[in-house]
């Protein structure tokens, strides 16, 4: 039978977590107003990636809810 292995998360520190959020918000946010990226936020609505980046860092590994 296979075993089902949980992987602790890369980053486990509550306030790296919260940083990298904050950080990568910030960058989401920052971008939206440059106008190297208006092509780019007229396909991709800037509140979508603010779901998905943070959803795909949680599927990857990178950090888990319910280790915080």
């Amino acid at each position: 039978m296979d075993k089902i292995v949980s992987a602790t998360p890369l980053i486990t520190n509550d306030a790296i977590v919260l940083g990298m959020l904050i950080a990568l918000l910030a960058v989401i946010f920052k971008t939206v107003s440059m106008s190297q990226f208006k092509k780019f936020y007229g396909v991709v609505p800037s509140l979508l990636l603010c779901y998905f980046l943070p959803s795909l860092l949680n599927t990857a590994g990178g950090i888990s809810p319910g280790s915080s």
